[in-house]
């Protein structure tokens, strides 16, 4: 009888440890997903233009305009919005000076019309750490950030990345 007891105890309590190693093991992967997921608003400043249908500064056409335009001055700090690794560090003609992160989960960001970067390509960088200053290279209107948000290889929204008061403020604002 104390036999079985005892068998029933340990069974019951090897049931326990690895249902706790599994719930451990699921909040592990949940924090790896949170820090690699873009939350922050990547610099300091305000919002000249959002994701979506707008005119083009230059042509006056109706363009798709895939990120969100943050304006300050030239220099601002400009912040990793999340954990990840640099996958280009480049210059083209309508970005300019450009750093794009793989943050993986199906995560991408792209931050346009740097002044300087301080990363590398093939380096990992983390949530807030500065990786460039906001400048006014390529096809620019003035010193700003042009801050890209892409889910699955689909641009989105990236003000629905950005987890501040920043947020409620502009919905607020919106009404």
């Amino acid at each position: 009888d104390v036999e079985r007891l005892l068998d029933r105890l340990l069974r019951q309590a090897e049931l326990e440890q690895a249902s706790l190693e599994t719930i451990e093991r699921r909040l592990r992967a949940d924090q790896t997903l949170r820090d690699h997921t873009p939350s922050i608003k990547p610099c300091a400043g305000y919002y000249s233009s959002g994701f979506g249908m707008r005119r083009d500064p230059f042509t006056g056409r109706r363009v798709m305009h895939y990120g969100l335009d943050i304006v300050n001055r030239s220099g601002t700090p400009v912040y990793a919005t999340a954990d990840g690794k640099v996958i280009e560090n480049t210059y083209t003609s309508g970005l300019g000076r450009v750093l794009i992160i793989d943050h993986g989960y199906g995560y991408r960001t792209v931050y346009g019309h740097l002044r300087r970067t301080f990363v590398r390509k093939g380096q990992k960088v983390k949530r807030w750490q500065k990786i460039a200053e906001m400048g006014n290279s390529g096809r620019s209107t003035g010193p700003h950030l042009h801050y890209e948000v892409w889910h699955n290889g689909r641009p989105v929204n990236p003000l629905n990345y950005i987890f501040t008061e920043d947020r409620a403020l502009l919905a607020y604002r919106r009404r």
